[in-house]
C-alpha cells in the first residue's frame, strides 16, 4: 500500500538561490537568476525586483511529489559603483503581502582607465622628486 503526503494548505515560501556576477564586475548588463520554492500547496503572486525593473508573476505551488520551485532570470543594468539588491514580494497564507531584501554585496566597479593610470604614476613620480629633494636641502 502506497501513502501519499500532501503538503499543507499553506504558503511557504522562500528564496533559494540567487545566481549573480562576481562583486567588481564591470558597469553594464549582467544576467541574474532568483531561485524561488513553494512548500505549501497553497499559491499566489510573487514579485522580484532589480531596481525599478520588477516581474511579477504566479507563484509556484507545491505537490505530493515536492515543492514548487520556479527561476527568475532578471538583468541588472548596473552603474558604476552600484550595488546588487533584490527585492522579493510574495503573498503569505492570508493573502497579505510580505517582502524580503537580498543584499548580495556585489558592486559594479569600473576600473581605471589608461588616463587615470597614468597620472596616479605621473603624480607619484613627482611627488617622489619632491620628497627627495627636501630631504637633499635638509641635510645640506
Amino acid at each position: 500500500m502506497e501513502v501519499q503526503i500532501h503538503p499543507l494548505d499553506i504558503v511557504d515560501f522562500s528564496v533559494v538561490d540567487v545566481s549573480a556576477p562576481k562583486d567588481g564586475v564591470k558597469p553594464g548588463d549582467h544576467e541574474v537568476k532568483v531561485l524561488v520554492r513553494n512548500k505549501g500547496a497553497k499559491g499566489g503572486w510573487m514579485r522580484i525586483c532589480l531596481g525599478q525593473d520588477c516581474i511579477d508573476r504566479a507563484m509556484p505551488i507545491a505537490t505530493p511529489y515536492g515543492p514548487g520551485e520556479d527561476e527568475i532570470t532578471l538583468f541588472w543594468h548596473a552603474e558604476d559603483n552600484e550595488v546588487l539588491n533584490i527585492l522579493v514580494e510574495w503573498e503569505n497564507s492570508e493573502g497579505v503581502w510580505e517582502s524580503s531584501v537580498i543584499k548580495t554585496g556585489v558592486m559594479a566597479d569600473e576600473p581605471w582607465s589608461t588616463v587615470e593610470t597614468l597620472s596616479f604614476w605621473m603624480f607619484a613620480l613627482v611627488a617622489l622628486g619632491v620628497i627627495i629633494v627636501m630631504l637633499r636641502r635638509s641635510s645640506d
